[in-house]
């Protein structure tokens, strides 16, 4: 049996930030759906997994937990997040390569979008 790779990303708003992965990130419609649990299959058979949490359960940040992109337009996703008014952020990995530029998503978890593999 094949290892499936996958991110999970807890989050309070789980109505919002579905919305932005499938619309600005194009990830498409998620593969399960539910009020608690929504999973976007990614490039390659990883899947990407946002997991509601309660309001007043602590999320921890910091968590070293990050996702990558590689898409075939890294040019459209940037055009959608730049009409959100969500801009690149300062990030030690990207200071070190052009290729790969840092952002936050709407509860301020990082991803990485890469323009080249």
């Amino acid at each position: 049996m094949a290892a499936v790779c996958g991110f999970v990303i807890k989050v309070k708003n789980l109505e919002k930030c579905r919305a932005f992965y499938r619309d600005i990130l194009l990830l498409g419609d998620p593969i399960t759906d539910s009020n608690f649990r929504t999973e976007f299959e990614l490039k390659g058979g990883s899947r990407l997994t946002l997991l509601h949490v309660r309001e007043e359960e602590s999320i921890r940040q910091g968590t070293g937990t990050a996702f990558w992109l590689m898409p075939d337009n890294p040019e459209v996703l940037e055009e959608n997040l730049a009409e959100c008014g969500c801009l690149p952020v300062s990030d030690e990995l990207n200071l070190c390569d052009p290729d790969v530029k840092s952002f936050h998503d709407p509860e301020n978890n990082l991803f990485y979008i890469a323009s080249k593999s």
